[in-house]
């Protein structure tokens, strides 16, 4: 007899494992475990215990005395009829004395087991075991089908999955199945092949119609839907639900992939057209034999329609009204409104939610408006697609009020002072048509109506505004809008906007400054701004400059002009870019402002008879010279000179005579250009030379 010392040890390089678990040829069992990492010399045999599961008393199966052998084939197709588990247990010498080290983890076979169903029939039921039921090692199953000699993956499951149903789609044959595990850095564990006779008793799944639209060109309606989940399907029955709600099979369509069907007979113009669907596959079965047929959906899918479509003249809409589709499974997302108008390109105008039926559109007028309304499904399907389905076609014939082509105020200018000149280009078409001007000072929001003019074939409107405007501080935007004798707006024209022009003189640079606002309101821009001045409130208007439509400022340098008045009157004048459409240049004025230098006097202190310096007289720029007076005193008030020629100094005679050396009193005045008066008083000495 052999005692065996059971104690823990040291010194071993891993545990004895099971490793995999494989079913050959599916007739013998073979189990293989991993080296236990020991000298030879300490070996004694690994241990093969096996029970019919988990959970049952294990037996002693083999002993292997080879420190090399690391498998061992249970030969018995009897073994192939149930679950079996095993573990192994390593004996080795310590210190000369047998002992074992702690068991492995258990493995079972993955008996693998098929049974048709019963209820619902043509299901394969497959089962197996957890091949590990004490170790979640979170590997996968891949679970195969043998089929006519082609074996095809059908599943892939999580290591807890130990159950799949399998729809039969062949007719009757025998279907062999089998399962491995493929356990984390470990080998493929391979079940028996379980085999059984089944035979497909399953209907067809229910196609899923995904739409019925109008074919436009033909009028006839087109079905179309998925093809079915079961793959055996064979063919698709079509049914057309009828107002009275009786239901009449139309046609079959043949081929898994065939998935649509056009009704030629359908009166799509009446209103809209419902249908069913059922599938058929391949395998017959009952009393007479009849092939699977899956049942028709509970709820018919019924077209989108639209009626016809009424308008009233002197309408500028018409109302799109249309059925609702029916029969989507998650229902209708929302429904797409198209219109063409003559044979313009179908263009989406709007999209509304599925509650909402009907639609107001701003109709175009003078011809065919055609419309159609697609709805949109929520995602459904295999393939959480959204699908459409498209009305039947309705035109309609608008006649309504033609309008003028353009409504364009082409000149917005400052005819005077306070009065702001406005002319619109506009096309008379003999209808009439009215054209409210609205004004509103820039910086407000507000806009006012100022005047109503009519029109039914002028080419040109005017107006005058002079009701509240102040051009010398604001700029007003004006447009027009423009309705017709429907009381409708039909154009509102693009906002003008008057331009205000501000300056500033600088005496001590002689130069005086200008800046105005933009012109706004030409299609093309501003070609270009005109500097327009007049010296003096008599004097002609000349251009002095002219700047790129993108400059607003301007410095008109005087200083060669101070032999005038010093009074200069501004006015910027715009010029309009010329476009293909209004090729003609527009002209513009801003306010006129009215910049005046102040008059500069410079009078010297004294003056020498016979010397340099010989006469005494202001020198003065930037004044009216024809309101000039010099008077000189002597100290005693005595008139000594008087003149009202600013090119007449004193030359220090009196009567013709030569005057005392001494201080004498001026009195200047003068006015500047606005007609102020400006005095000058001081003291003048007078000198004789110094050789006399």
């Amino acid at each position: 007899m052999v005692f065996l010392v059971l104690f823990s040890s040291r010194g071993i390089g891993q545990s004895t494992q099971i490793t995999c678990l494989q079913t050959v040829n599916n007739e013998d069992i073979v189990i293989n475990w991993n080296s236990p990492g020991i000298p030879s010399s300490q070996f004694v045999a690994y241990h093969l215990y096996d029970a019919i599961n988990s959970a049952a008393p294990f037996s002693l199966l083999a002993s292997v005395n080879s420190i090399n052998t690391l498998s061992y084939t249970l030969d018995n197709a009897a073994a192939l009829s149930s679950d079996f588990c095993f573990y192994v247990q390593l004996e080795y010498l310590v210190g000369g004395i047998p002992t074992l080290a702690p068991p492995s983890e258990i493995v079972c076979t993955m008996f693998l087991d098929v049974s048709p169903s019963s209820a619902p029939q043509g299901l394969a039921l497959i089962d197996w075991q957890n091949p590990f039921p004490n170790i979640a090692n979170g590997g996968n199953y891949t679970l195969t089908m043998e089929y006519d000699g082609i074996v095809s993956t059908i599943a892939t499951l999580p290591q807890g999955t130990t159950f799949f149903s399998q729809e039969i789609s062949v007719c009757n044959a025998v279907l062999n199945f089998q399962v491995t595990y493929q356990a984390p850095g470990g080998c493929t564990h391979i079940s028996n092949i379980a085999g059984e006779l089944l035979t497909d008793l399953t209907p067809p799944a229910i196609p899923l119609i995904t739409s019925v639209s109008i074919d436009h060109t033909t009028n006839d309606a087109v079905i179309s839907w998925e093809p079915s989940a079961s793959p055996d399907t064979q063919g698709y029955i079509v049914y057309r639900c009828n107002p009275n709600g009786v239901t009449t099979l139309i046609d079959t369509v043949f081929g898994y992939n065939n998935t649509q069907f056009i009704d030629i007979i359908a009166n799509t113009a009446a209103g809209p057209v419902s249908y069913l669907l059922a599938a058929i596959d391949t395998c017959y079965s009952g009393v007479p034999p009849s092939p699977n047929t899956s049942p028709a959906a509970d709820i018919c899918n019924k077209s989108v329609f639209l009626p016809s479509i009424a308008y009233g003249v002197c309408e500028d809409f018409v109302e799109v009204n249309w059925s609702a589709f029916e029969g989507w499974t998650n229902g209708v997302n929302s429904y797409e409104v198209f219109h063409r108008f003559g044979t313009e390109p179908f263009t989406l105008i709007a999209v509304v939610p599925p509650d909402q039926l009907s639609y107001n559109h701003l109709v175009p007028v003078g011809g065919i408006n055609s419309y159609y309304v697609r709805a949109v499904s929520e995602p459904m399907g295999a393939a959480s697609q959204t699908y459409f389905s498209i009305s039947n076609l309705q035109n309609v014939n608008v006649v309504y009020p033609a309008s003028p082509a353009y409504n364009y105020i082409n000149v917005v200018t400052v005819a005077e002072k306070n009065k702001i000149d406005i002319s619109i280009l506009t096309q008379g078409l003999g209808t009439e048509h009215v054209y409210s001007i609205e004004r509103r000072k820039v910086g407000s929001s507000d806009w006012d109506e100022i005047t109503v003019l009519t029109n039914t074939t002028g080419s040109e409107l005017f107006y005058r505004d002079s009701l509240g405007v102040d051009t010398d501080f604001f700029t007003y935007d004006y447009r027009a809008i423009v309705t017709n004798v429907c009381g409708d707006i039909v154009d509102t024209t693009e906002i003008s906007t008057s331009v205000l022009l501000s300056g500033f003189a600088y005496g001590s640079r002689q130069v005086n400054a200008l800046q105005w606002s933009d012109y706004t309101g030409w299609i093309g821009g501003v070609l270009e701004y005109r500097i327009i001045r007049r010296k003096g409130l008599e004097g002609p208007e000349e251009l002095i400059e002219t700047l790129p439509g993108t400059i607003n400022y301007y410095e008109d340098d005087v200083s060669s002009l101070t032999q005038s008045p010093g009074d200069f009157f501004y006015l910027i004048e715009c010029v309009s870019n010329s476009t293909t459409d209004f090729p003609d240049n527009f002209l513009a004025r801003s306010n006129e402002i009215r910049l005046s230098m102040d008059p500069v006097i410079w009078v010297p202190n004294a003056f020498v008879i016979d010397g340099f310096n010989n006469t005494f007289g202001p020198i003065i720029s930037f004044a009216n010279f024809d309101e000039y007076r010099m008077i000189i005193y002597s100290r005693w008030g005595d008139v000594m000179y008087d003149t009202t020629d600013i090119n007449a100094p004193w030359d220090g005679f009196m009567n013709g005579e030569k005057v005392q050396e001494g201080t004498y009193v001026y009195f200047i005045t003068i006015e500047d250009g606005k007609g102020k008066p400006i005095e000058r008083r001081g003291t003048v000495t007078l000198l004789s030379r110094r050789d006399e």
